[in-house]
Formats: structure tokens, C-alpha cells, sequence
């Protein structure tokens, strides 16, 4: 659904990736908070090789990286209309995101 909808979406009005883009890198800097629990519940290390490599990638520069990024997404000229277009991508991810995760743990009783 959610796939359909921003393709949907972007048809239109393409900068709606922006959006999604923007919500994917940004949880790639939480990667690394997830990256000592993660292992620890893997029964793993945190090196490579060791079913985590996906936290791992880029940590030495994803500061400064996630930096560039919001910087040039911050600075491009978008009018109201694109800019609403690329809140609405990240919403719909951010939406999509959260019934992956709830779907994962069942709800409290």
C-alpha cells in the first residue's frame, strides 16, 4: 500500500522520494544507537561479519554525512506545493514505519 501510494504520489509530483529519502538516511543515524543493543540481542558483537553490518556502514562519517544531507535538502529552492509534497512522503513513511514495527510486537493487553 504503501509502495503504491507514493509511486501514485511521485507520478505527479516526484519530489514526494525526497520525503522518503529523507526518513530512510535519518534512520540510518539511529542505526547506530540500535547498533550495541542489537548485537546484544543477537548474542553478537558489534564488528562486521557478525549480523549487524547494516549498523555498521558508514558510522566513521554518518555525522557529517546526515549533516550534507539535511544541508542540501534544506537549501534546494522548493516552492510551498513541493515542499508539501515532500512532507507528505515522509509521513507516509514515517506511517508505513510504524505498522512495520507495531505489527512486530503484539499490543499491550
Amino acid at each position: 500500500m504503501w509502495l503504491a501510494a507514493v509511486r501514485e504520489r511521485a507520478e505527479v509530483r516526484p519530489e514526494a522520494w525526497l520525503g522518503v529519502l529523507y526518513v530512510f538516511e535519518g534512520s540510518r543515524m539511529g542505526s547506530m544507537a540500535l547498533l550495541r543493543p542489537v548485537a546484544r540481542a543477537l548474542g553478537t558483537h558489534p564488528r562486521p561479519g557478525h549480523g549487524v553490518d547494516y549498523h555498521l556502514d558508514g558510522v566513521a562519517d554518518r555525522v557529517p554525512r546526515w549533516q550534507r544531507f539535511k544541508a542540501t535538502v534544506n537549501a534546494l529552492p522548493l516552492t510551498p506545493e513541493q515542499h508539501q509534497s515532500v512532507v507528505w512522503g515522509a509521513t507516509a513513511t514515517f506511517r508505513m514505519l510504524h505498522e512495520v514495527y507495531a505489527g512486530l510486537i503484539p499490543a499491550p493487553a
